[in-house]
């Protein structure tokens, strides 16, 4: 699942992702149970805040 999304989002033809579709926020929060990111940076990326 995560090669997956990675290979989604890193696609040069997306020109944006929303935030606000239910896949795009479980594939967050799969991202945070896996340890790859943390709650607060799941929710910056929510938020819109990039890093």
């Amino acid at each position: 699942m995560i090669d997956d999304f990675f290979s989604i989002i890193d696609d040069p033809r997306l020109t944006h992702v929303n935030l606000g579709l239910q896949s795009t926020q479980d594939a967050l929060l799969y991202l945070k149970m896996q340890g790859l990111i943390s709650d607060a940076r799941r929710l910056d990326i929510l938020a819109g805040q990039v890093q």
